[in-house]
């Protein structure tokens, strides 16, 4: 819940009848926003799902979205800070409050495996011991 009470999750509504709609339900885990764009620190703190496009503040570079995402977004005190997931990546981004578009923070999280590429990429292994080392870590 945006408002950081612990509920049960059911499938009553407000008026108490049952409903099939995700968008009725009185305490969703994730909520939906749709808009071209949404703006991302508008929202309260929560679990989104976006249609349309989004952006982390007003006059930000806009984004489409995606079927694969899911934003956690928290709006406080220093501003917002979303992490963005996707099936295959994480991506950080804050903007400070009353900051501008300039002050925008854009950061993703490095995968393990990724790093671990890298370093094997640009680093050759002194020895067969070390190189079988270096294929047991990645495989």
């Amino acid at each position: 819940m945006p408002d950081g009470s612990k509920q049960e999750f059911f499938s009553g509504t407000r008026s108490g009848s049952t409903s099939t709609n995700y968008n009725d339900l009185i305490n969703k885990p994730i909520f939906n926003a749709t808009g071209r764009p949404v703006i991302l620190n508008t929202l309260t703190t929560g679990v989104y799902k976006i249609d349309g496009s989004w952006v982390i503040m007003d006059g930000a570079d806009e984004f489409d979205a995606t079927a694969e995402e899911i934003f956690l977004i928290y709006n406080g005190t220093d501003g917002c800070r979303v992490t963005r997931l996707t099936s295959s990546s994480v991506f950080n981004i804050h903007s400070p409050l009353g900051g501008s578009v300039n002050d925008i923070i854009y950061d993703s999280a490095a995968m393990l495996n990724d790093i671990l590429k890298f370093i094997m990429s640009s680093t050759q292994p002194t020895d067969q011991r070390e190189n079988d080392i270096w294929l047991e870590i990645l495989s």
